[in-house]
């Protein structure tokens, strides 16, 4: 089945099932197996995080994360929708960009534990 519209509670409590938003960029929560689509394999690193706005929709901000398999070297993108609050709460006024490891930075420096760092 398809659907076309959701509202924003519905949105925002499935991000909080499998996005752990508790830091400035969002990460998966440990308990959630983030498998690659084309082999399988549970190995994946983030390469980068990707901010952005969507004026037009019910949660208007949102994270890209861009994941890669350890095995195949697929890769993936993640849509995060993140809450207004989340957003002003980190920062993010505008677009931008956030490779892996100026991303590791920002989390470690909010106290957020990497599983593998």
């Amino acid at each position: 089945m398809i659907r076309w519209e959701f509202d924003a509670n519905e949105v925002l409590r499935a991000t909080s099932e499998y996005w752990d938003l508790s830091g400035p960029l969002p990460v998966p929560w440990w308990h959630v197996q983030l498998s690659c689509p084309v082999c399988g394999y549970s190995t994946t690193t983030i390469r980068w995080w990707q901010t952005h706005s969507r004026p037009d929709s019910v949660v208007r901000h949102r994270v890209d994360v861009s994941m890669k398999c350890c095995r195949c070297a697929a890769i993936w993108m993640h849509g995060v929708a993140v809450p207004d609050a989340w957003w002003r709460k980190w920062g993010h006024p505008k677009p931008g960009h956030i490779p892996r490891d100026k991303g590791r930075r920002m989390l470690e420096e909010a106290g957020i534990e990497l599983q593998n760092p």
